[in-house]
Protein backbone atom coordinates (compact mmCIF):
# COMPACT_ATOMS: atom_id res chain seq x y z
CA UNK A 1 0.00 0.00 0.00
CA UNK A 2 2.50 2.67 1.24
CA UNK A 3 5.05 1.71 -1.77
CA UNK A 4 1.91 2.68 -4.60
CA UNK A 5 1.70 5.50 -2.81
CA UNK A 6 5.19 6.66 -2.76
CA UNK A 7 5.04 5.63 -6.47
CA UNK A 8 2.15 8.11 -7.03
CA UNK A 9 3.78 10.73 -5.09
CA UNK A 10 7.00 10.28 -7.46
CA UNK A 11 4.99 10.30 -10.52
CA UNK A 12 3.01 13.51 -9.66
CA UNK A 13 6.12 15.03 -8.99
CA UNK A 14 7.58 14.38 -12.06
CA UNK A 15 4.74 15.59 -13.89
CA UNK A 16 3.82 18.78 -11.86
CA UNK A 17 8.14 20.04 -12.22
CA UNK A 18 9.37 17.68 -15.22
CA UNK A 19 12.75 19.32 -15.30
CA UNK A 20 13.84 18.64 -11.46
CA UNK A 21 15.37 15.28 -10.38
CA UNK A 22 12.88 13.53 -7.46
CA UNK A 23 13.61 10.95 -4.69
CA UNK A 24 12.52 9.53 -2.11
CA UNK A 25 14.61 10.82 0.56
CA UNK A 26 14.71 13.01 3.41
CA UNK A 27 15.75 16.75 3.23
CA UNK A 28 19.50 16.91 2.24
CA UNK A 29 21.68 20.08 0.31
CA UNK A 30 21.58 18.52 -2.83
CA UNK A 31 19.16 19.89 -6.10
CA UNK A 32 16.12 18.47 -6.48
CA UNK A 33 12.49 17.57 -5.19
CA UNK A 34 12.77 15.23 -1.95
CA UNK A 35 10.21 13.57 -0.66
CA UNK A 36 10.24 12.28 3.05
CA UNK A 37 7.88 9.87 4.26
CA UNK A 38 7.09 11.67 7.65
CA UNK A 39 4.35 10.35 9.71
CA UNK A 40 1.78 7.09 9.66
CA UNK A 41 -1.45 7.50 11.91
CA UNK A 42 -4.33 5.08 12.17
CA UNK A 43 -7.80 6.05 11.70
CA UNK A 44 -10.18 4.81 13.92
CA UNK A 45 -12.98 2.76 11.19
CA UNK A 46 -16.46 3.73 11.84
CA UNK A 47 -18.53 0.93 13.69
CA UNK A 48 -21.20 -0.79 11.41
CA UNK A 49 -22.71 -4.06 9.58
CA UNK A 50 -19.78 -4.05 7.87
CA UNK A 51 -16.08 -4.39 8.12
CA UNK A 52 -14.93 -0.97 6.49
CA UNK A 53 -11.07 -1.35 5.40
CA UNK A 54 -8.22 -0.45 7.53
CA UNK A 55 -7.26 2.85 6.81
CA UNK A 56 -3.78 5.17 7.54
CA UNK A 57 -3.25 8.76 7.47
CA UNK A 58 0.30 9.02 5.82
CA UNK A 59 2.28 12.55 5.84
CA UNK A 60 5.09 13.36 3.65
CA UNK A 61 7.47 16.44 3.75
CA UNK A 62 7.93 18.48 0.70
CA UNK A 63 10.87 20.09 -0.34
CA UNK A 64 13.02 21.77 -3.04
CA UNK A 65 16.20 22.98 -3.26
CA UNK A 66 18.41 24.04 -6.61
CA UNK A 67 21.23 26.37 -7.23
CA UNK A 68 18.52 29.26 -8.29
CA UNK A 69 16.80 29.86 -5.17
CA UNK A 70 14.01 31.07 -7.82
CA UNK A 71 13.82 27.92 -9.19
CA UNK A 72 13.58 26.19 -5.58
CA UNK A 73 10.08 28.13 -5.03
CA UNK A 74 8.94 27.95 -8.28
CA UNK A 75 8.75 24.09 -8.07
CA UNK A 76 7.52 24.00 -4.49
CA UNK A 77 4.67 26.42 -4.95
CA UNK A 78 3.82 24.42 -8.41
CA UNK A 79 3.60 21.08 -6.11
CA UNK A 80 1.65 23.07 -3.04
CA UNK A 81 -0.89 24.43 -5.43
CA UNK A 82 -1.37 21.02 -7.22
CA UNK A 83 -1.40 19.04 -3.67
CA UNK A 84 -4.02 21.73 -3.15
CA UNK A 85 -6.45 20.84 -5.75
CA UNK A 86 -6.33 17.11 -5.36
CA UNK A 87 -9.02 16.07 -3.71
CA UNK A 88 -8.13 13.52 -1.48
CA UNK A 89 -5.08 15.09 -0.27
CA UNK A 90 -4.79 17.89 3.05
CA UNK A 91 -1.86 20.04 2.79
CA UNK A 92 -0.96 20.58 6.62
CA UNK A 93 -0.98 24.37 7.73
CA UNK A 94 1.77 24.20 10.71
CA UNK A 95 5.16 24.59 10.49
CA UNK A 96 7.76 21.72 11.11
CA UNK A 97 9.66 22.70 14.59
CA UNK A 98 13.86 23.36 13.68
CA UNK A 99 13.87 20.55 16.01
CA UNK A 100 12.96 18.32 12.84
CA UNK A 101 15.24 20.60 10.86
CA UNK A 102 18.23 19.79 13.02
CA UNK A 103 17.11 16.14 12.95
CA UNK A 104 17.72 16.30 9.63
CA UNK A 105 20.91 18.42 9.34
CA UNK A 106 19.84 20.76 7.21
CA UNK A 107 18.61 24.26 7.92
CA UNK A 108 15.28 25.05 7.87
CA UNK A 109 13.96 25.76 4.36
CA UNK A 110 10.77 26.35 2.53
CA UNK A 111 8.23 23.37 2.93
CA UNK A 112 4.92 21.73 3.20
CA UNK A 113 3.24 18.41 4.33
CA UNK A 114 1.09 16.73 2.22
CA UNK A 115 -1.67 14.00 3.95
CA UNK A 116 -2.94 11.33 2.30
CA UNK A 117 -5.49 8.40 3.18
CA UNK A 118 -4.22 4.60 2.38
CA UNK A 119 -6.86 1.97 2.64
CA UNK A 120 -6.48 -1.85 2.61
CA UNK A 121 -9.49 -3.65 2.34
CA UNK A 122 -10.61 -6.42 4.61
CA UNK A 123 -11.91 -9.68 4.15
CA UNK A 124 -15.95 -9.73 5.28
CA UNK A 125 -16.01 -12.45 7.84
CA UNK A 126 -19.49 -14.05 7.53
CA UNK A 127 -21.01 -15.83 10.46
CA UNK A 128 -21.75 -19.64 9.83
CA UNK A 129 -25.50 -20.00 8.47
CA UNK A 130 -28.14 -21.00 11.33
CA UNK A 131 -29.28 -24.96 10.78
CA UNK A 132 -31.99 -24.66 13.85
CA UNK A 133 -34.73 -22.48 15.23
CA UNK A 134 -34.02 -22.11 19.07
CA UNK A 135 -37.92 -23.85 19.06
CA UNK A 136 -35.95 -26.80 17.69
CA UNK A 137 -33.19 -26.47 20.53
CA UNK A 138 -35.93 -26.95 23.05
CA UNK A 139 -37.80 -29.70 21.09
CA UNK A 140 -35.40 -32.17 21.72
CA UNK A 141 -34.96 -31.57 25.42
Amino acid sequence: MIDQTDDRLLAWARKIVPDAEVMLAAPADDHGIRIHLLTIQPVNAPRGARRPPLELTVSYLVTTSAEDARDAHRWLAALAFDALSTPEWQVADEPLTTDLWRAFGVAPRPSFVVRMPVRMAREERLAPPVRTTVLQLHQED
